[in-house]
């Protein structure tokens, strides 16, 4: 049923969200190195829906707070999707966000095998080599 995992987290409870995210692919992790599982399990969302005020009253809060779009290499169709995003740059702008392009090397669906918890994650670096399409 769409809509039954998505975010249900207030602004205030941002580190939650984080923490919650972040122990649930650690225990998935070792589970899959303890089990030796290849079984792919559902990812835990962490998509956060924005809405605006017809007014907009609320566009200055949301240019202020959106970082950039993201194309995804791994899942994504590049000739299809950078367009796209492209697009939508060009739309945001008009709202005040002026936000890059990026794109980043992503796992599969269900997959938890370059993210160590452990460690350190490195974006710019293998094996995400995060790098800006368009400024």
């Amino acid at each position: 049923m769409p809509g039954t995992r998505q975010c249900k987290y207030k602004r205030s409870q941002r580190d939650l969200l984080i923490s919650v995210t972040r122990e649930y692919h650690r225990r998935r992790q070792i589970d899959r190195l303890t089990t030796h599982r290849t079984d792919h399990e559902p990812t835990n969302e962490n998509e956060i829906n924005v809405y605006l005020e017809p007014d907009g009253s609320t566009q200055a809060d949301f240019a202020h707070n959106l970082v950039g779009l993201v194309f995804f290499r791994t899942t994504g169709d590049y000739s299809r999707h950078v367009p796209a995003l492209k697009s939508l740059k060009t739309k945001l702008l008009a709202l005040g966000a002026d936000v890059p392009l990026y794109a980043i090397t992503n796992e599969r669906p269900g997959d938890i095998l370059h993210w160590q918890y452990e460690e350190r994650i490195q974006l710019r670096q293998k094996p995400y080599s995060l790098e800006v399409i368009e400024a």
